[in-house]
């Protein structure tokens, strides 16, 4: 499942159709936040359901999902909020104090780097 803004668009590169996503672009947004950029990888699978994010994380919504993954690396979580995804699912956040994480699609995969947040490693905000 993706809180993140632009998840997504890596997962449908690597085959895979997120559990849901998050509106963040468009007036209305395209279903399932995909954008024209990442239909061909959606291709025919339904697109996935999408979240608001207006006043901030839907954790209800995101709970009765039931994801297996978080990645919330383009959302711009604070601790307290990756601290409540993390009791959800294990959750992927973006590296501390960074306002500009590289694009997902950028050569150093999530998790790979020891910049990169996950929540069962200690984590120094």
């Amino acid at each position: 499942m993706c809180v993140g803004k632009v998840e997504q668009d890596t997962l449908l590169a690597l085959g895979i159709v997120p559990l849901a996503t998050t509106e963040w672009l468009g007036d209305p947004p395209p279903p399932g936040a995909i954008h024209p950029w990442a239909q061909d990888a959606l291709g025919d699978a339904e697109p996935p359901q999408a979240l608001k994010n207006v006043d901030g994380l839907q954790f209800e919504r995101i709970a009765a999902l039931r994801p297996d993954l978080i990645l919330a690396i383009f959302s711009y979580i604070e601790r307290g909020d990756h601290d409540r995804l993390s009791q959800i699912a294990p959750t992927v956040a973006q590296p501390k104090r960074s306002s500009t994480t590289p694009h997902l699609g950028s050569p150093t995969p999530a998790g790979s780097d020891k910049r990169w947040a996950r929540s069962s490693a200690p984590r120094s905000w």
